[in-house]
């Protein structure tokens, strides 16, 4: 069976170079258009009324002074973009209440474990108070029990500190949103 495949496709090459100019063109004004439109619906959805009175759909054609097709375009991505940023943000906010609780248990964990290594730490020195101690106590003394417990301690303070990390990340989600930055890494910092 054959299929027949058509293609949309401009090369900049196959084109004149003014028709490849002016291509360039039309793609920065509609990316123009898009993230000023982005920003206005953003400033709307946090509740800041915008700067001017008419829609936004004419305040874009008198600023870019293009026709309708453009803003219309721009407008229907940007929301459509803005609705896909509310859904990533509680996307995330549901991802970092179990993230919590699971940082939480392993908490939890460690720190028995700390307290069991403790218990026969306590033993084998209440042995080494009465005479009783051997050399395999302490060789498990110092060659098993001290490491493990240093190393559940150290284990125990990273934990804690990814608990604040994420804690404070669950604050701020809630606080704020985060919004879409157009542009590379530089424009974002």
């Amino acid at each position: 069976m054959k299929t027949i495949t058509c293609s949309d496709r401009i090369y900049y090459d196959e084109l004149l170079p003014e028709e490849a100019q002016a291509l360039r063109q039309d793609i920065l004004l509609y990316h123009s258009i898009l993230h000023t439109t982005y920003r206005y619906l953003t400033l709307k959805a946090r509740g800041i009324p915008l700067p001017f009175e008419e829609s936004l759909q004419k305040e874009l054609k008198r600023r870019y002074h293009t026709n309708d097709y453009f803003p219309c375009a721009a407008q229907w991505e940007a929301q459509h973009q803005l609705k896909a940023d509310f859904e990533n943000h509680e996307r995330w906010k549901k991802s970092l209440k179990p993230r919590v609780k699971s940082v939480e248990k392993k908490i939890r964990k460690t720190e028995k474990e700390i307290q069991r290594l403790d218990k026969q730490l306590a033993q084998l020195k209440q042995k080494t108070k009465q005479g009783k101690q051997t050399q395999e106590d302490y060789l498990e003394e110092v060659q098993v029990l001290r490491p493990t417990r240093k190393q559940l301690k150290n284990q125990r303070s990273q934990l804690i500190f990814k608990l604040n990390r994420t804690q404070q990340q669950l604050n701020t989600a809630n606080q704020k949103m985060r919004f879409t930055c157009f542009g590379g890494k530089k424009l974002s910092r």
